[in-house]
């Protein structure tokens, strides 16, 4: 959607800011030119965290379970309380699953499980990793925001994936220890 403090909601009109942002939205206008052809789906995912071979580390959640898990110490940018929507890595193929196969009208949805100021999501990393040293970084500037309103529909196709935040960031820091040589 690109930055901003309102909610965005599916009816909000897309206003990417970065050059990655601006191929997801050229992207899902080519994809709904096929929509009056057949059936098609848009999820627009929020930052999207959890282990995996190709983890993006560009993504808050996991740069610092990264950080914390291997470094002891986050930085945050700002004074953190900027928020951001996120979806946790197997509720958004237990999605992308589950939409196959069911009566979801095809359309554009946001796949987004949380919203959360980033100073809460290092509050709750520091409760796994009680030593990690957090260091603010430009404290005094107000950083850019991006708030998405869950879509409750393509959530309701999340049958197993019903972990805690907690729950899922101990199950990125068991993955991180058991692949790790240290």
């Amino acid at each position: 959607y690109g930055a901003s403090s309102e909610e965005m909601t599916i009816e909000s009109t897309p206003n990417p800011q970065s050059f990655y942002g601006i191929s997801k939205y050229r992207g899902e206008q080519h994809v709904l030119r096929l929509m009056n052809k057949m059936p098609t789906y848009i999820l627009r995912c929020g930052n999207v965290y959890g282990y995996g071979i190709s983890m993006r580390f560009d993504a808050v959640i996991n740069r610092f379970m990264f950080d914390a898990s291997f470094n002891g110490r986050i930085n945050i940018y700002g004074d953190g309380m900027q928020r951001r929507s996120f979806i946790y890595i197997d509720k958004i193929t237990e999605i992308l699953r589950q939409l196959i196969q069911s009566d979801l009208k095809p359309g554009i949805y946001n796949a987004v499980d949380r919203v959360m100021p980033i100073l809460d999501v290092a509050s709750a990393i520091q409760e796994l990793y009680p030593d990690m040293e957090m260091l603010y970084i430009n404290q005094h500037m107000k950083m850019r925001e991006l708030v998405v309103k869950p879509d409750e529909a393509v959530l309701s196709l999340v049958q197993t994936s019903k972990l805690t935040f907690k729950q899922e960031l101990e199950q990125i820091m068991k993955r991180f220890h058991d692949s790790s040589p240290l």
